[in-house]
């Protein structure tokens, strides 16, 4: 029988690579972002965002409840428009101000509940 500390080395193995596939989709994000501030479009697409969600429900093969996995992917979809839109929003500082200045982020969530 494995140890606590074996089991959650595993949980920080997985951890790593969640973190790293998260920043490889905020790369994707950000490219998309860039392509629809190109073309005039907004940064929130509710029938992708759907598509996503039901793909995700679909693959889903536990033991993640669906109500989980679907409140940690509107969540991940959540953090991208943001991504999004700060990348539209950069680009358009940077064209009227010639500033390479972002717009200030959100205070996470996490820090927003602990300062209450």
């Amino acid at each position: 029988m494995a140890t606590i500390s074996a089991w959650r080395r595993k949980i920080d193995k997985l951890d790593k690579k969640l973190v790293r596939l998260l920043n490889e989709r905020a790369k994707y994000t950000d490219k998309i972002g860039k392509l629809k501030e190109k073309l005039g479009l907004g940064a929130y697409s509710p029938e992708r965002e759907e598509e996503i969600l039901r793909n995700v429900l679909e693959w889903n093969e536990g033991p993640l409840p669906t109500d989980v996995l679907r409140r940690l992917y509107e969540r991940i979809l959540d953090e991208s428009r943001t991504l999004e839109r700060e990348t539209i929003q950069d680009r358009k500082l940077k064209t009227h101000s010639g500033k390479q200045n972002s717009p200030p982020r959100r205070t996470p969530l996490r820090l927003r509940r602990a300062n209450k």
